[in-house]
């Protein structure tokens, strides 16, 4: 096989759901005997590629599950869509515009001021979706382990209707650092935990 259509494999293999870069990585380094650097490179970018496409669209196809006459599908989207209104409801307890709320609602003065600086605090963070949520969603993509990723990264953040602005740098940076691990223990910088 030539080097280009190693590196060819490499990038559809970094585009497969739960194989991604993480695994693409070393298969084309070790399996088709490609150089690392551009291993890296074309996993990591071509990897993300489909992130914007799955938050914009795993909604409609949730819907389309849950919709469906196939009663498989129709038991998996009603199962993912339970999973979804359960994190919803976790997110909904720290949503800190329902506290704001709840505070300025009441008659006490400390109530009043608890609710300014949260709404200082919030409007620093950037909204609901701040400094915490954004390592948070890095992480998850970045820990190179089964049922983390771009694609399950993606998929949450698509299901909690966050921005592609509020999504995409964390998940690409989260893309960045699992590839990066991937490499190191590939090449033997880094000793395999598994």
């Amino acid at each position: 096989m030539s080097k280009t259509w190693s590196y060819v494999l490499v990038a559809i293999f970094a585009m497969i759901p739960t194989y991604e870069a993480r695994y693409a990585i070393p298969t084309g380094i070790t399996l088709w005997d490609t150089a690392v650097v551009p291993t890296y490179i074309i996993a990591t970018l071509i990897g993300f590629l489909p992130s914007p496409f799955i938050i914009l669209t795993i909604e409609k196809l949730l819907a389309l599950c849950m919709n469906s006459k196939i009663k498989v599908l129709k038991s998996f989207g009603t199962w993912l869509n339970n999973k979804i209104e359960r994190a919803k409801g976790k997110i909904d307890k720290v949503d800190q515009e329902k506290k704001i709320a709840e505070l300025e609602l009441s008659g006490s003065r400390r109530d009043h001021l608890k609710a300014k600086r949260l709404k200082h605090q919030m409007k620093s963070e950037g909204g609901r979706f701040g400094i915490w949520s954004f390592i948070a969603l890095m992480l998850f993509v970045a820990i190179p382990l089964p049922g983390t990723g771009v694609w399950t990264g993606s998929m949450a953040a698509g299901m909690l209707k966050l921005r592609l602005r509020q999504a995409l740098p964390p998940i690409f940076i989260g893309n960045i650092i699992a590839g990066l691990i991937t490499t190191l223990i590939t090449i033997g910088l880094i000793p395999a935990l598994f």
